[in-house]
């Protein structure tokens, strides 16, 4: 089906038409739509939104000579009408009166053939619009930048566009060292051979990837990075990038491996103890197993179980039982940290 603009000028008012027009008419316009119009070679108006009506004050049927700005767009449509190019950009001042300060434009202007009739197609882009995005760039740059976010950027493909400082530093290399190399080859230093195939197929197939990452630092610090990929869509294409960030998870990391140490040394503490010992937990009125000796386990007859945190009656029955429950419940009726008991367990 062609779009024929040109019968927009035939006023055709067949009841069809007339309800389509009226549609049309009632359609909303995002507010950050940029003005647009479409004219024929003598400059008049045929089409106008409604951000270029707002904006212009002028609609279908105008001239677009009547717009007071700088160059006059009367004498740009005669020179690109005499010209042998097809299209044409040009910086615009519009002065809507003398008492408002002038408005800055970048015009884009395109020649279209329709039903072998020729118009041109005006499109105004604000600078205040584009300091505004440029602002938001910055300020997003800044983020990643001064906020010392690791994050990587590539194409459909896997090629690097994109590398915050923080990612730089991480393999103490540079933005063009980095820049058009695929992913998959910056990282080889840190994956296994089955690491990397996993991260070439969630590329191709468009998935997430987690992976860590351990190396030395510089100055000799061992270093833990938890790098996630996610596919990024745009909202108006199924074109897809990838986003790479390292999250620096060194200090959690080291604090469980302190943590494991502890363990391990408490209990290699209690299995030195020459007396049975155990240690129980109590959480919500209930009793649970944390960790017991050797020497107890012999003495009762207990069977040590790997499984940590399971409940003590699923454990001990009997008079042992029965002689801790109450033991506990002593000491905390009483304040007391240290409470001494007598128990035997012959019959």
């Amino acid at each position: 089906m062609q779009n024929n603009i040109s019968k927009y000028d035939e006023h055709d008012i067949s009841p069809n038409n007339e309800n389509n027009l009226s549609r049309f008419g009632g359609l909303i316009e995002l507010p950050d739509t940029k003005p647009l119009i479409i004219t024929d070679t003598s400059g008049k108006i045929l089409y106008a939104n409604q951000s270029f009506q707002l904006i212009f004050e002028l609609t279908c049927g105008c001239l677009i000579g009547q717009i007071k700005s700088e160059p006059n767009l009367e004498v740009v449509t005669q020179n690109l009408e005499n010209s042998i190019y097809r299209n044409f950009h040009f910086d615009l001042l519009y002065q809507k009166n003398y008492e408002e300060e002038p408005s800055s434009y970048l015009v884009d202007v395109d020649r279209l053939l329709i039903d072998r009739k020729e118009f041109l197609l005006f499109a105004f882009d604000s600078y205040t619009a584009k300091k505004r995005n440029e602002g938001r760039i910055n300020n997003l740059h800044n983020a990643l930048e001064y906020g010392n976010v690791a994050v990587l950027i590539t194409d459909d493909g896997g090629k690097i566009n994109y590398s915050s400082k923080a990612f730089e530093d991480i393999f103490n290399t540079s933005i063009e060292k980095l820049y058009n190399n695929n992913i998959t080859e910056i990282l080889v230093p840190y994956l296994s051979t089955k690491d990397l195939i996993e991260l070439r197929d969630s590329i191709e197939l468009h998935k997430e990837w987690v992976k860590l990452i351990s190396d030395v630092s510089k100055d000799g610090n061992l270093w833990f990075r938890e790098i996630k990929l996610n596919p990024v869509y745009r909202n108006d294409s199924d074109t897809v990038s990838f986003i790479l960030v390292a999250h620096d998870i060194t200090n959690y990391v080291l604090k469980n491996r302190v943590i494991q140490n502890s363990e391990r040394r408490q209990k290699s503490i209690i299995n030195n103890i020459s007396d049975p010992l155990i240690i129980i937990n109590k959480k919500r009125d209930k009793l649970f197993l944390e960790s017991v000796n050797e020497n107890f386990c012999i003495s009762f007859g207990f069977e040590k179980k790997e499984n940590e945190e399971t409940e003590l009656k699923n454990l001990l029955n009997g008079e042992l039982l029965k002689t801790l429950e109450s033991v506990i419940n002593k000491s905390e009726k009483s304040g007391n940290q240290n409470v001494k008991f007598h128990f035997s367990d012959k019959q």
